[in-house]
């Protein structure tokens, strides 16, 4: 029986629906981009193909929806599966009248149908099952899509405040530093007192743009990527996904399960919100603003502290707030919890950690929730008292005892991975910076929100000096013995680390050679550590110096081992050889 006037058998019309409703589907997104890019929507014409465009797609996926309705043995679970794209629809009806909104209903519905028609292809099946078995291309995949569609949105006109949007190698850098939660800037965030005005700057569409990119980049490796994949595909990682997975993050279990995905989503939400609260409060206090600015202020702070990605929308960060721990407080400890990672906050939610000694609760955590929580306050202490001491007669010259230690407490709270600062970075003495340069390099801890080869992979090295010196085999730690692989990817990710950023600082010397030397080597450290800390350069750059920071960023989010994991070869059987002597050191 046949419902449908295309020939052939339900398979041949599925095929032929598919096939229209995708190219359909392409030229309502192509004319929402040219009306949106070149018209603005001033051209009657353009609008008409616009709508009628939208309503050929709704009618040809509805046409496709009724066939695969017709073809599926359980319709109730085909209709579950379809409610997200019906509620599109019917959103898409309802603010027909609205063509920004409508516009918006109907690109975020047009994706999802592109991906969902992906899927059900051949090539697309192999692809998806590609991601499922080997993470870590997943990982490099959705971080490079979410730049290149950050990037356009970036370029839209609407993104500026002067209706041109973003120069392409801007909106591209711009982009990568958000999506990896740098923090580095080529452009004017907002309108203020103190910003550039030879630089673009971003329009309320482009903040929001630049905020949501910030939000994904910071919840990033292994949980939005693989959260977004298995609810496309509807499947599961399987063994060797999870053992990759276990691998990536060094904690087993962490980002696996969907119990756990929804506990980070739900950590995220709650530690954002109380720092917004807290950051609302505070800047309509001492800003003296309407509630819905300090709102929007709030809320931005909040995510770019807690994603450790140090944007702003003030034009000199967070300088006029030295004197205003109300600020400070609240975003030190977003950015302090974000770095930990969200395996420590697995660890201490953990019913299996939590054990009644003589009627009271006793924490016993894992090894790297306990290596990592101490190695954060070492840093943090350490990095207060030297930043104290080096730059005395530096950028915090002229301020009282009281914001001296301020300033020493929260640099060395940015500094690892943030961005913000609270002191003039032009006037840090070049000891200071030497300490910036480490922290940076150092970053937060495995599985958060920040970059750098990690503070876990610092301590293991540390640990392996230490074992050296005692003349011991075995890396041993409170009654722990580390296995030779964990040394090996410490010493495997800093090799990589430093090699891949020394040469980009080399490209930057050898390109820019008008800018001092020093600057653009803190920049590519900067750069690498996803920190966004920065002396003044990087606005000065040439699209090729520009792009050197955009592969060092990239490379510095993903991981250096998340790299070397997508591109390495299957291990071969294992053949042991006899052993040979090198003389080293």
């Amino acid at each position: 029986m046949r419902w449908f006037p295309y020939p052939g058998d339900l398979p041949d019309q599925l095929r032929r629906s598919a096939l229209w409703t995708g190219l359909v589907t392409l030229v309502f997104l192509g004319i929402i981009l040219t009306v949106e890019g070149l018209l603005l929507w001033d051209h009657p014409l353009a609008v008409i193909a616009l709508y009628a465009s939208a309503a050929a797609s709704v009618a040809l996926s509805l046409l496709h929806h009724a066939l695969r309705l017709y073809q599926a043995v359980h319709r109730m679970r085909y209709l579950r599966r379809a409610l997200p794209d019906g509620v599109l629809l019917v959103l898409m009806v309802w603010t027909a009248p609205s063509l920004t909104t409508f516009s918006i209903l109907g690109t975020l519905r047009s994706l999802l149908w592109m991906v969902s028609l992906f899927r059900s292809t051949g090539l697309g099946q192999r692809t998806l099952d590609l991601l499922f078995r080997n993470p870590a291309i997943g990982t490099l995949v959705s971080f490079a899509g979410g730049i290149v569609g950050g990037g356009v949105l970036l370029a839209l006109p609407r993104s500026t405040i002067d209706l041109r949007g973003l120069p392409w190698i801007d909106a591209l850098f711009t982009a990568t530093s958000a999506l990896c939660v740098t923090g580095l800037s080529t452009i004017n965030v907002s309108v203020a007192p103190g910003a550039n005005p030879a630089l673009p700057t971003l329009s309320s569409f482009g903040q929001v743009v630049l905020l949501l990119l910030i939000q994904a980049g910071g919840l990033g490796i292994m949980t939005l990527s693989l959260a977004a994949f298995q609810a496309i595909a509807g499947g599961a990682l399987g063994i060797r996904g999870r053992s990759l997975a276990q691998d990536l993050v060094d904690e087993e279990g962490a980002v696996t399960t969907g119990t756990n995905l929804a506990s980070i989503l739900a950590m995220t939400l709650v530690f954002e919100g109380i720092g917004t609260l807290c950051l609302t409060l505070a800047f309509r206090q001492d800003l003296d603003l309407k509630w819905g600015e300090a709102l929007w202020h709030g809320s931005f702070h909040a995510v770019s502290a807690f994603c450790n990605a140090g944007f702003s929308t003030f034009p000199t960060s967070l300088m006029e707030f030295l004197d205003a721990p109300e600020v400070l407080l609240p975003i030190a400890g977003l950015i302090i919890l974000g770095g930990l990672g969200f395996p420590v906050f697995l660890a201490l939610f953990a019913r299996r950690n939590w054990q009644w000694q003589r009627h009271r609760p006793r924490l016993r955590l894992p090894l790297h929730a306990r290596l990592a929580g101490r190695m954060t306050v070492l840093l943090l202490a350490l990095g207060t008292v030297l930043l104290l001491l080096t730059d005395w007669d530096g950028a915090q010259a002229g301020l009282s005892v009281g914001e001296r230690l301020w300033a020493s407490f929260f640099q060395s709270v940015t500094a690892r991975t943030a961005g913000f600062n609270v002191v003039d970075m032009a006037r840090t003495t070049r000891t200071a910076l030497v300490i910036y340069l480490l922290w940076m390099f150092i970053g937060t801890c495995p599985g958060g929100t920040g970059g750098g080869i990690k503070t876990t992979t610092t301590v293991v090295l540390l640990l392996s000096l230490r074992s050296m010196l005692r003349g011991q085999e075995a890396i041993e730690v409170m009654g722990r013995s580390l296995p030779f692989r964990t040394f090996q990817k410490a010493g495997v990710v800093t090799l990589l680390s430093f090699g891949v950023t020394t040469l980009v600082a080399g490209g930057l010397l050898w390109t820019q050679a008008s800018l001092p030397g020093s600057h653009l080597v803190f920049e590519a450290v900067s750069a690498f550590g996803t920190v966004g800390l920065s002396l003044g350069a990087t606005p000065l750059l040439d699209p090729w110096g520009k792009l050197l920071l955009v592969g060092l960023m990239y490379l510095g989010r993903v991981g250096p081992l998340t790299l070397v994991t997508a591109l390495g070869q299957r291990p071969r059987a294992a053949v042991k050889f006899p052993e040979g002597r090198v003389l080293v050191g």
